[in-house]
């Protein structure tokens, strides 16, 4: 669904939308899949900028860092994000970053896609490492079985 400055131009735009599992596609091998998500989103225009206030609840499933199995993470996250025309870019060699910078991205053409910035939000809002826990013993390196549910003799030749 775009979100489209011409639409904006004339009302403030506010979309509920919910994306099944598998619905958000997103190319990280070690991201099982995304969903079942629930999406809110208001949007406005102020001057030439968009801003979303964006909520998104549901459940992820990234693959855990050492055994690889899918572990459901369920997600919470509210997010107020500013989008500018990518026209307004100037030819900068050096610009230093403030935190609030980190909530702003740029658009070209009539508008953003809301299916790209949940996808987006999705991927910040996961950790960066997944586990599925602490005392996870992960794949043996010689066999590559799952040591949480089986033993292997492969350190004991």
């Amino acid at each position: 669904m775009l979100i489209a400055v011409q639409e904006l131009q004339q009302h403030p735009l506010h979309v509920e939308k919910e994306y099944a599992a598998g619905e958000i596609e997103v190319q990280q091998p070690d991201l099982e899949r995304i969903g079942p998500l629930k999406v809110q989103a208001d949007a406005r225009l102020s001057g030439p900028e968009i801003r979303v206030h964006l909520r998104i609840d549901g459940i992820a499933s990234p693959n855990c860092a050492r055994c690889l199995q899918p572990v459901a993470l369920p997600l919470a996250h509210d997010v107020r994000l500013v989008y500018h025309p990518v026209s307004e870019l100037t030819a900068v060699n050096e610009v230093e970053i403030h935190t609030a910078d980190t909530e702003v991205g740029f658009f070209r053409g009539e508008g953003v896609e809301l299916e790209d910035i949940v996808r987006e939000q999705v991927l910040l809002a996961l950790p960066m490492r997944t586990m599925c826990n602490e005392e996870c013993r992960g794949l043996c390196p010689t066999c590559g079985s799952n040591l949480n549910h089986e033993t292997c003799d492969c350190d004991k030749r």
